[in-house]
């Protein structure tokens, strides 16, 4: 029994003293951005407009509400040969337009043209000021690109242009 309980004790610090190797930190600035990065892309590619909408950072989304205000009241005024040019213009049917809001806008073909590139790009180079963010971005082809982002507590939002 005595042998027991000195093996017993030997196990015991010996699985005491083998702690795990520390840790490499993880979701560091650089890992968030490029998490929120590639998955605005992934959202993007597949018209996800509300996955891409908890990623963009209030302005955006108070500039996205404000354009889609703008196109469905245009869009109620509109003669029926307007309606046609406006739905042809955004991409979308009269109903969608009718119903427009800033989430849905994220697909209409003024926002899906301004960013028609954005599924191409691999973020070149991070440079994180504080809350502030700048994602520079490179195509295969060589076209270059610019993302700005915020922080937002703890997690990195999107500044991105809604064109009207």
């Amino acid at each position: 029994m005595p042998r027991f309980r000195c093996l017993l004790l030997l196990s015991a610090a010996l699985f005491v003293g083998c702690s795990p190797p520390a840790a490499k930190p993880t979701n560091t600035d650089e890992e968030r951005l490029q998490r929120v990065f590639t998955d605005f892309q992934k959202a993007f590619e597949v018209k996800r407009a509300e996955a891409m909408w908890p990623l963009l950072d209030a302005t955006t989304q108070i500039a996205a509400e404000r354009a889609a205000e703008a196109q469905r009241t245009a869009y109620a005024k509109e003669s029926t040969g307007e309606k046609a040019a406006r739905e042809k213009k955004l991409g979308l049917a009269g109903a969608e337009i009718a119903q427009l809001t800033g989430v849905t806008y994220l697909n209409a073909k003024p926002f899906r043209d301004k960013y028609h590139d954005l599924p191409e790009y691999k973020i070149a180079k991070f440079s994180v000021n504080g809350d502030k963010a700048t994602l520079d971005l490179l195509a295969e082809d060589g076209d270059k690109d610019t993302f700005d982002a915020v922080k937002s507590g703890d997690t990195w939002k999107l500044v991105l242009a809604a064109p009207e």
